[in-house]
């Protein structure tokens, strides 16, 4: 697995256990969000 593949992984599940406890609407999973968004658009644009 590639290291982009494997942040993208961490982030994401990072991302569900802290939505899980605080919500997605809290501003610090938005930002998870965003960030993961970012990630999955560089490997999107490197197929």
């Amino acid at each position: 697995m590639s290291s982009l593949l494997h942040e993208i992984e961490k982030l994401r599940s990072k991302l569900i256990e802290y939505a899980i406890q605080y919500g997605l609407n809290d501003s610090y999973s938005i930002k998870l969000s965003q960030e993961l968004d970012q990630l999955l658009n560089i490997e999107l644009k490197q197929r």
